[in-house]
């Protein structure tokens, strides 16, 4: 049990720290699943199967003033007068690799408090399942905690009779206290660590203290089919976003080869001189990448458009998390239908684009050192025999994701800042082309091929001096606690905070001779993290308060 508890407490702080530290979260109110294919929600009441073996559990709970309800106390699944435990299911939400529950409470309406019962209620968790359902075998009525294998106790008293004995009680709701709500956190990640996964489920029990105190009597709790369900709030860390710089690429003009590096090449055993035409063609009066029948020569023969991009720097240790390439369709000839596809080359510390880079073959090209990026990244906008619109063509998710894997290909294989990577775009049926081509705006235009990539940051790593921190005693019962530390400056300040991330306390330190801090705290009973920083160091204590 100690092993247990000291594991609680570190996932506790853990998750405070997390908190504390601004993590970004995601809310869950997640309330028991109506099952239809066994036509009743999930939450129940059980027996023990020794006094009420057959009809238990009683999933659908019993009518109480004509809400349905799950009764703790006396009120067995036949009629008898034992005990009955009210067990709750929960739907487990995801929690992202390496993230935790942060924050967690559960609020159920009592509805109906009989007249004798002046035992509490107790709160557990049980282990986590697959299935959601409930196991009289899981029932309790003693004191607290229950130490049985696999079960979690998570509050005492978690309520109590509200009106005085003889007497009904009030309805309202009852939530978990903030040492309930810490244990709840506990409890959850301690699911998820032991193997449980999003849509597996996890049980709340509620059940009596002391059988000898419940009479004939119970309590009614709102169960899961009522406007009143149980709810499970919790909180879970959401996976993590990576700070990213982001770059729109355009082929650069080399000002000393007057010629901007975008070109269009043909095969060299069709067009050996005059290849690759680096300028393009005008069409229209655009500089334009001819992809189809367009040869440099002014031949019949097939083109293909090359596209280098100068990359910029991917730190040491990071990735390149997005790109896309938008490329601007000025012009699409009658009779050409074939479709174009995009492809990456292998980098070179140079521009220069090379014929044997050629391709008009279905996708996709096998040939080393080329990486196929989109199949039909674009076809034809028109009817054959009319002329295409103008348009932008960006690629799709996929071709974004396929441009991911390359480009960080390119570096891992490398490519450092400055090096040239080469997008190529052709068609993939040279008999669909006819004399005709598609014409792509080029790098000397105003709607050049634009590459958008997104590349890690180096994230500021702060350097904490060599530093202690130190409570005593701990656990503290009489309010004076006692500080020792070492290594941070004179305008250090004392943070305390609870579970669930408010701040409780807050004092400037003021160390005597041996570096010792003393202050008087009124905290209530319960958890807390304490926290010392000065701007440079930061360091976290938890403190048990009894």
């Amino acid at each position: 049990m100690i092993t247990k508890l000291l594991k609680s407490l570190l996932i506790i702080l853990f998750s405070v720290s997390s908190y504390m530290m601004q993590a970004q979260t995601t809310t869950y109110n997640v309330t028991p699943e109506i099952v239809t294919d066994q036509a009743y929600h999930v939450d129940g009441i059980v027996s023990d199967i020794t006094n009420v073996p057959a009809n238990n559990p009683y999933l659908n709970g019993n009518p109480v003033g004509g809400i349905n309800s799950l009764k703790v106390g006396a009120s067995a699944a036949n009629g008898d007068p034992y005990t009955t435990s009210a067990i709750i299911p929960f739907k487990l939400p995801n929690r992202p690799a390496g993230k935790l529950v942060t924050a967690a409470n559960l609020k159920v309406h009592v509805n109906y408090g009989r007249q004798w019962i002046t035992s509490n209620v107790d709160l557990y968790g049980l282990k986590y399942n697959a299935a959601s359902t409930i196991d009289p075998a899981d029932h309790f009525d003693a004191a607290y905690p229950d130490t049985t294998t696999d079960v979690t106790p998570i509050e005492d008293d978690y309520f109590a009779k509200n009106a005085a004995a003889g007497s009904f009680d009030t309805a309202r709701f009852e939530e978990t206290s903030a040492t309930g709500d810490a244990a709840l956190v506990a409890y959850i990640n301690a699911q998820y660590d032991a193997g449980a996964v999003a849509g597996d489920y996890i049980f709340l029990r509620l059940n009596v203290d002391d059988p000898a105190t419940t009479g004939a009597h119970y309590f009614g709790i709102s169960d899961g089919s009522t406007a009143n369900a149980p709810t499970l709030t919790i909180e879970v860390e959401d996976a993590a976003v990576t700070p990213t710089t982001d770059y729109d690429l355009v082929p650069e003009i080399v000002t000393d080869q007057a010629y901007h590096v975008d070109g269009i090449v043909s095969d060299i055993t069709n067009v050996p001189a005059n290849n690759p035409y680096l300028n393009g063609n005008p069409v229209g009066g655009i500089n334009s990448l001819k992809v189809g029948a367009s040869a440099a020569n002014g031949d019949p023969f097939t083109t293909s458009a090359i596209i280098p991009f100068k990359l910029p720097n991917r730190p040491a240790g990071k990735l390149v998390t997005a790109a896309n390439l938008k490329v601007h369709v000025n012009y699409g000839r009658q009779w050409i239908t074939s479709n174009v596809d995009l492809y990456g080359l292998k980098y070179n510390a140079a521009s220069t684009i090379d014929p044997a880079d050629h391709f008009d073959a279905a996708y996709p090209d096998t040939t080393t050192d080329v990486t196929p990026i989109e199949d039909d990244y674009f076809a034809k906008n028109a009817a054959a025999g009319s002329f295409d619109t103008a348009r932008f063509e960006e690629t799709s998710a996929t071709g974004d994701a396929a441009l991911v894997a390359y480009i960080n290909a390119q570096y891992d294989a490398g490519a450092v800042a400055g090096d040239y990577i080469f997008l190529r775009l052709n068609v993939d049926d040279p008999a669909t082309t006819g004399a005709h081509y598609f014409g792509i705006s080029d790098g000397s235009t105003a709607n050049a091929p634009t590459l958008s990539i997104s590349i890690e940051n180096v994230l500021d790593v702060k350097s904490f001096e060599k530093s202690t921190l130190g409570l005593y005693p701990n656990p503290l019962k009489n309010g004076r606690l006692n500080v020792s530390l070492n290594g941070f400056s004179d305008n250090a300040k004392l943070n305390i905070f609870s579970v669930i991330g408010q701040l409780v306390h807050s004092e400037k330190i003021s160390v005597n001779s041996n570096n010792t801090f003393s202050t008087t705290l009124n905290l209530k009973s319960g958890l807390y993290i304490v926290k010392v920083e000065d701007g440079t160091t930061t360091k976290t204590q938890k403190l048990i308060v009894e």
